[in-house]
């Protein structure tokens, strides 16, 4: 049967007297146990109920113990410390320790005591033997180590010239120095050719000549002759130039002037009259543009140059039947009508193979090679693929006279099918670094759908300016009438501009056109607002003679919003096709960057439509 159920105190209570005794001999265990344990640890702090931070504290700031004893006069060290050591037992020495690390005591037997002691440094080690540092311990044999100190010596090197410069008897001559040269700030870098004065004789120039290079010493009178001078000038003297006795028209004929023709650049500031246009922004952009015009000065100084004539017609078979017809009837048209005495001429048909009219050289444009010329129009027939480059770059091969001007008339759709180039910038760029400015080239697109961007570059960096195209087959011959009008009267031919570039000036186009009699030269620029003046110079040629000028322009301090704004415009599209020229021929796609951003800020379209939208 199982147990009822008692409680847990009844339990517990049966036990009571046995738990007491239990809990007595317990406390009396723990209290012998703690009394031995601080009997033996008593000097050991106990920061048992202190912070952590708070005993960390304590151990730094409490010092570290110091057992400071003083010797005995005549005892060494180590001798006393070894002799304490074995007669006081552990206690005495503890005691004795704390009794010596007291200051009080320290400083009173210090000022008690006549050893002149000092607490916070070790004793010396004067009286410190050899037999008392190694107590106990045998010391190891001491290995003496000689040191062998090698004696300097200095290096010595012959030194010899191996070749030499200057001679040593030019270190005695005497030294000229030239007078320091102001400098001329602000001062243009192209300087008008002046007249050196005639006013310094010879004799006079020739001696300081001398006196400059030829050190001082004897005079040239006062040297040794050598004897074969002396004889050849005895027996055979100098032929004189010019008879004292002569008349004054004989002595002219001595100082003639050079042939023209071997005469050097003439100034040309009397026969050429620039004249210059300024716009400045409303909105101030820190620039002035301009528009530099350059005509003839006058109907009496330079003469109209004969031309060179060559007409090139495609004849490929994109070239329709029609379009053929209205370029014959146009040439037929200019032969006929529009050549002058003086003209030479030849015609050029071309596919994928040349035909001259009268083979690669030049006729006068008589009745008779005229009559030549048009049954030469009337046998072209279209057919075959279009190599334009083969055609433009055997015109090159013509001969080229510096007293004419050379013109090249070039009608086509522009549509390059064969040849050894078929990209047109390859052809832009190899054709214009070949020509060189020696052919002015003219381009007539004689299709609406004439590839615009070869014939207008093509004629853009050759001095013809921008290409032509004909809005319709009809109106062919008299687009082209027009067009060759315009080169009627040249007056200056292979034309250079160059401005100075301290005016910081950006001009274009970079290619200069021919000045011709009925229309100027036209150049736009920009410079920097604060700049009042302008300086260029042009180079060109009149019936093989080199005409040189340099001009000063006056720009000023236009106010602003003066002047008309197309003048910013032009300069823009004409900056844009320099570009456009310098990227066919270097591939550099900073030309695209520069355009963008001239499309951007002068609001103006890119040129040849999407070709080149650059938009990074």
């Amino acid at each position: 049967m199982a147990k009822s159920f008692r409680s847990l105190a009844t339990d517990y209570a049966d036990n009571n007297d046995k738990n007491v005794f239990i809990v007595g001999i317990a406390i009396v265990l723990s209290v012998l146990i703690h009394t031995g344990i601080a009997f033996f640890a008593k000097s050991a702090p106990v920061d048992l109920f202190a912070p952590s931070y708070a005993r960390n504290r304590a151990q730094v700031a409490r010092p570290l113990p110091m057992r400071v004893k003083l010797a005995e006069p005549n005892r060494s060290v180590l001798e006393q410390q070894t002799a304490d050591a074995e007669q006081s037992p552990l206690e005495e020495r503890d005691r004795a320790s704390d009794e010596a690390m007291d200051p009080v005591k320290l400083l009173e037997a210090d000022r008690s005591s006549d050893v002149n002691t000092t607490i916070f440094e070790p004793p010396a080690l004067a009286n410190v033997t050899e037999s008392s540092l190694y107590h106990g311990i045998t010391p190891p044999e001491s290995v003496v180590v000689q040191e062998t100190l090698t004696p300097w010596v200095p290096r010595e090197e012959i030194l010899e010239i191996g070749s030499r410069f200057a001679n040593d008897d030019l270190a005695t001559l005497q030294r000229n120095e030239m007078p320091d040269i102001e400098r001329v700030f602000h001062a243009a870098d192209i300087t008008p050719s002046g007249t050196a004065s005639l006013s310094v004789s010879l004799e006079a120039l020739s001696k300081q000549s001398l006196s400059n290079i030829m050190p001082a010493g004897p005079s040239p009178s006062e040297l040794e002759t050598p004897a074969f001078v002396s004889a050849a000038s005895e027996k055979e003297p100098p032929p004189q130039l010019v008879d004292p006795n002569e008349t004054e028209e004989k002595i002219s004929e001595y100082v003639a002037e050079i042939p023209e023709e071997k005469k050097p650049a003439t100034p040309i500031e009397a026969v050429l009259l620039p004249t210059i246009q300024t716009y400045r922004p409303a909105r101030d952009d820190g620039f002035i543009y301009f528009r530099l015009d350059i005509r003839r000065k006058g109907s009496d100084v330079l003469p109209v140059i004969p031309r060179d004539v060559m007409i090139v017609q495609d004849a490929s078979a994109s070239v329709s039947l029609q379009r053929i017809f209205q370029c014959r009837n146009a040439i037929s048209t200019i032969l006929k009508d529009h050549l002058q005495p003086s003209d030479r001429i030849n015609l050029l048909a071309f596919n994928t193979t040349n035909s001259y009219a009268f083979g690669k050289t030049w006729m006068p444009a008589t009745p008779e090679n005229i009559e030549k010329a048009l049954r030469f129009t009337e046998q072209i027939r279209a057919g075959g693929n279009t190599d334009i480059f083969n055609a433009i770059q055997s015109v090159l091969e013509m001969p080229r006279d510096p007293a004419r001007a050379t013109l090249v008339f070039l009608l086509t759709d522009g549509v390059v099918t064969a040849g050894e180039l078929k990209r047109d910038s390859e052809i832009i760029g190899e054709f214009s670094r070949l020509n060189a400015g020696r052919f002015s080239v003219f381009n007539l697109g004689i299709s609406p759908k004439s590839d615009r961007y070869l014939l207008s570059m093509l004629s853009f960096c050759n001095r013809g300016g921008s290409a032509v195209l004909s809005p319709d087959r009809f109106r062919i011959p008299e687009t082209f009438v027009s067009l060759y009008e315009k080169t009627r009267s040249p007056v200056l031919t292979d034309i250079q501009i160059t401005f100075d570039s301290f005016s910081q000036a950006i001009m274009t186009p970079l290619t200069a056109n021919n000045l011709y009699l009925d229309r100027p030269i036209s150049l736009w620029g920009r410079v920097p607002a604060d700049m009042e003046n302008l300086y260029f110079r042009a180079t060109g040629a009149n019936r093989g003679k080199s005409y040189d000028m340099v001009y000063t322009l006056q720009l000023g301090s236009p106010a602003l919003g003066s002047g008309d704004a197309e003048i910013a415009a032009e300069w823009a599209r004409s900056r844009m096709y320099d570009l456009v020229a310098i990227y066919s021929k270097t591939r550099n796609v900073q030309c695209l960057r520069e355009m963008k951003d001239i499309s951007d800020r002068y609001d103006i379209p890119l040129p040849f439509g999407r070709r080149f939208n650059y938009s990074h």
